[in-house]
């Protein structure tokens, strides 16, 4: 996607050129109007690829984060609340089956293990990276 607007910034910097070239030759000609034309059409002709490249990065940009909320929405379908935490109802690369933070996960889209251990009171889970946040259940 990004190469019609590649092969449209190469365009404008064919037009720069051939309006440096139009403005040598008009210098031998000495027409002071026409240096100014010139002069404004390659002002407008830079600002439009600046343009160009702006709206570029910001495309590439868009893309990524929908690149990511894609995944994010990809790897919810997979997932499964059960009491305090979530487990996966399918393998995904690079994921246990579970536990994982309800926190983490619905609040930063990060899938985060929990650590479960046993206690006097019954199973106990904790997350990683909220440190501390004690799930029972």
């Amino acid at each position: 996607m990004v190469e019609p607007v590649t092969t449209a910034i190469a365009i404008v910097d064919k037009l720069l050129k051939g309006f440096k070239r139009l403005r040598e030759v008009n210098q031998k000609i000495d027409n002071a109007e026409l240096q100014n034309l010139i002069a404004d059409l390659m002002m407008d002709m830079t600002d439009l690829k600046l343009q160009m490249v702006e709206s570029i990065d910001e495309n590439i940009r868009l893309r990524s984060r929908i690149d990511e909320l894609t995944k994010s929405v990809d790897l919810r379908s997979k997932l499964r609340r059960e009491k305090n935490y979530y487990i996966l109802t399918e393998k995904v690369p690079g994921y246990d089956e579970g536990p994982f933070c309800l926190t983490c996960m619905d609040e930063d889209e990060k899938l985060i293990s929990m650590h479960t251990y046993n206690t006097e009171n019954g199973v106990s889970r904790s997350c990683i990276r909220c440190k501390g946040m004690k799930r029972y259940g």
